[in-house]
């Protein structure tokens, strides 16, 4: 009697092998197996004897049954949580997820594996909780993207474009929401879709008016959906373009609509990135008493907030605080968005520590063009202003030029002209 082919078991053993850094021909070593006859396993056209089937679970320590019981309730717990994730009900999807995480043994060693590590990793990067699991769990999944079947790629891609966003490649979010273009998405996964499509466009300054445009079709993508949390954090992202575009009065507006909503639905995220607006705000108004006494008031901070409080509190020329707040800060591991973050309290700590004549004008100039190249707005006015600051103490009236020019013309296509 031949043999059935566990496609999940094929997964797995690919998932698990690229997980470990083996070769098709070294696990085939490993396990007294041909090379030819591994790949075949691993792309489900041959099936495993239970012999083989043992080795390849003791070389790549993982295991495998596959019948189980229970694939309707994950299925159901799985949806309740993707829909939870989807209206921002923080606090009941933290309950499905534990009930998911209780079981987790028992689901990665089911034929739901994949299931599982999709719906995690959606949880991990649409709360900001988990974040421990985003890096492996993307990886098993990238590792068997093409050997997926088309819901589940479909899926895959749809969790990659938020995945790229976290990590600031927005090269491979480009790609990513390209491929999801040509697919029959589902309606709330194509209002996603047009959700990263736009977010892509906010982290480069020189598209704040086309993601402007593509907020707006998502906008009225999800409204059709009744779906307001999205519609909310669209506002949100709207309401830093209009800071950051000096356009007050729209700003104020948005802020008061979105803030309202956060207060009535006691959504956390909505909440803290109003409050960052705010930040932003005082920060393009030069008020950094404000800035000062408002970043006292968070309960918890990202990286960000962090920076701009040393950058407040070294105008304010409150040099201890500011030296205080730089040794609490830890970068490890330093994903692509964190680098001008990273140079900029490595630079404000040099300036603070270093006298006017003795400032090394490299390190400020290093910091003002990885800002300029990674095109994020806030800190190119930071670091440019910095850098101009020293140029023209010392004197260096060219580079000075140079620079106020650039940051003149950055600031120009922003605004319109207004400043």
């Amino acid at each position: 009697m031949s043999q059935l082919i566990d496609h999940n078991f094929a997964l797995k053993v690919r998932m698990y092998r690229i997980e470990k850094g083996l070769s098709l021909r070294a696990l085939a070593a490993k396990i007294d197996q041909s090379k030819s006859l591994l790949s075949d396993i691993e792309r489900g056209i041959a099936p495993a004897t239970l012999n083989t089937a043992k080795k390849l679970q003791n070389v790549l320590q993982f295991k495998h049954q596959a019948n189980v019981r229970g694939r309707k309730a994950f299925e159901t717990i799985a949806r309740q949580l993707h829909d939870r994730l989807a209206l921002g009900d923080d606090e009941a999807a933290q309950t499905f997820a534990q009930a998911l995480e209780h079981k987790l043994d028992f689901y990665t060693r089911g034929p739901f594996c994949i299931e599982y590590y999709m719906i995690m990793l959606m949880y991990a990067l649409f709360t900001e909780k988990k974040q421990v699991v985003i890096e492996p769990y993307f990886k098993r999944l990238y590792a068997v993207r093409d050997f997926l079947d088309s819901t589940r790629k479909q899926y895959f891609h749809l969790l990659a474009g938020f995945y790229y966003l976290y990590k600031y490649e927005l090269d491979a979010v480009e790609q990513t929401v390209k491929v999801l273009q040509k697919e029959m998405l589902a309606p709330l996964h194509e209002g996603f879709c047009l959700y990263v499509e736009a977010m892509a466009h906010v982290y480069d300054y020189r598209r704040f008016k086309s993601a402007l445009i593509r907020f707006e079709k998502a906008k009225a993508h999800f409204i059709s959906l009744n779906n307001f949390y999205f519609v909310m954090r669209i506002r949100v992202m709207e309401q830093r373009l209009y800071v950051y575009r000096q356009n007050f009065s729209r700003f104020w507006r948005l802020h008061e609509e979105t803030s309202s909503y956060a207060q009535i639905h006691n959504h956390y995220f909505l909440k803290r990135d109003n409050l960052g607006n705010i930040l932003r705000y005082h920060l393009i108004k030069g008020d950094y008493a404000a800035l000062d006494a408002l970043l006292e008031s968070y309960d918890t901070r990202q990286q960000v907030d962090q920076f701009i409080h040393i950058y407040a509190l070294y105008r304010l020329k409150r040099y201890k605080a500011a030296q205080a707040l730089i040794e609490t800060i830890e970068f490890n591991p330093i994903p692509n968005v964190l680098k001008p973050i990273q140079l900029g309290v490595e630079t404000m700590a040099h300036l603070i520590a270093t006298k006017p004549e003795k400032i090394d004008l490299e390190r400020l100039t290093a910091f003002a063009e990885t800002a300029y190249e990674m095109s994020n707005y806030l800190m190119i006015r930071i670091s440019h202003k910095l850098l101009l600051e020293a140029l023209q103490a010392k004197r260096h009236y060219k580079e000075a030029l140079y620079y106020g020019e650039r940051l003149l013309q950055i600031m120009w296509a922003m605004t319109g002209g207004v400043r």
